[in-house]
């Protein structure tokens, strides 16, 4: 049966991952960048080609369409093999001369990261996502409020790391309180200045973000930040997360530390009573994320499906100018910015 798919936006140039974790569109890469290989190694740009040929759109069941010349090579992996290392990588042009079967059994695929070390973090991972979650930056003293008692206890270990005072504040017909973070009389609030130093302070909720040097730490820190994010804002429903948030950087954000570490994050607008909110599901297999507040933490997943793989769709475009990125190392292939791999091409 032929799989339809209809288009979820105009396809735009495609958003490469640099190997810093970055974001850079395919037009603005200049030869000497590095970009983010699909093994999670720099692969320097020696060259950039360019041609006009005939172009297509490729519509992923999951995520975002984006267009490739006819020439230009799709990596794919079979959807019955266990092993991610199963590659092939064909040329659009021979592609669409497959059979159904061939086209229905082989898919795109992502790839979680790795990042470098990066700078000292000013805030423990797990402290900001919670803050991120259900804190409120703009009063004189950060707080949060949470119903949660795994979530109470790490605010005072926190606030006795930092030499904070906390002050409760019980709200009247509410299973959550609020948990004000207070400096001793005299002294620098350290976790105002914290917040402060990462853009944070005085933010409201639709302002809200994750620094990149969170978005681009270590896998250990990733891990933190996102459970931290899930144990709060998170609801879980049948080993999926459901995060809701007004923000649409911090919607972009948790599903960039998502997909980093091989989870499926697509967030989408949603408009409830005039206001914008982002909505999405994240789901995959959270047995690394360490969450915990114990009514959040899912079972094993028993869902067979790969969720870093999805099929496609190929429609026909107009022809255009399309550029190739050549790129220097063991292999061509590198990661778009949602981190689905590509093929560039070799010297």
């Amino acid at each position: 049966m032929t799989r339809h798919h209809p288009p979820k936006a105009s396809p735009q140039p495609i958003d490469i991952l640099m190997a810093s974790g970055a974001i850079k569109p395919i037009t603005a890469i200049e030869v000497g960048d590095e970009i983010m290989g699909a093994d999670s190694m720099p692969r320097k740009v020696i060259d950039i080609r360019t041609s006009v040929e005939d172009t297509f759109e490729i519509r992923p069941i999951k995520g975002a369409s984006f267009v490739l010349g006819a020439s230009q090579s799709l990596p794919l992996v079979r959807s019955t093999s266990l092993d991610l290392y199963d590659l092939k990588s064909i040329p659009l042009w021979e592609y669409l001369k497959q059979s159904p079967h061939f086209k229905g059994v082989h898919l795109l695929y992502r790839m979680p990261v790795n990042f470098s070390d990066g700078p000292a973090l000013p805030l423990d991972p797990y402290f900001l996502g919670i803050l991120l979650g259900d804190g409120c930056f703009r009063n004189t003293s950060p707080s949060i409020t949470t119903p949660d008692p795994e979530i109470v206890d790490y605010c005072f270990y926190m606030a006795d790391q930092m030499g904070l005072s906390v002050r409760i504040d019980q709200i009247p017909g509410n299973q959550a309180n609020g948990y004000y973070f207070s400096s001793i009389s005299g002294k620098t609030n350290p976790l105002t200045e914290a917040l402060r130093n990462l853009g944070l302070y005085n933010k409201s909720s639709p302002e809200k973000f994750i620094p990149d040097i969170y978005k681009r730490a270590s896998q250990k820190v990733r891990q933190e930040i996102l459970a931290g994010l899930l144990d709060t804002d998170g609801h879980m429903l049948h080993k999926t997360f459901e995060y809701t948030t007004s923000s649409k950087q911090l919607a972009q954000d948790i599903a960039f530390v998502a997909q980093s570490l091989g989870l499926m994050a697509l967030p989408k607008e949603r408009t409830v009573e005039g206001q914008i909110y982002y909505r999405f599901c994240i789901y995959g297999d959270f047995k690394d994320i360490p969450l915990r507040v114990g009514r959040k933490i899912p079972g094993p997943r028993v869902q067979k499906r790969h969720v870093l793989r999805t099929g496609f769709t190929v429609h026909s475009l107009p022809a255009q100018q399309c550029l190739k990125l050549v790129l220097q190392g063991p292999d061509s292939l590198y990661l778009k910015s949602d981190f689905m791999v590509m093929q560039g091409g070799q010297p």
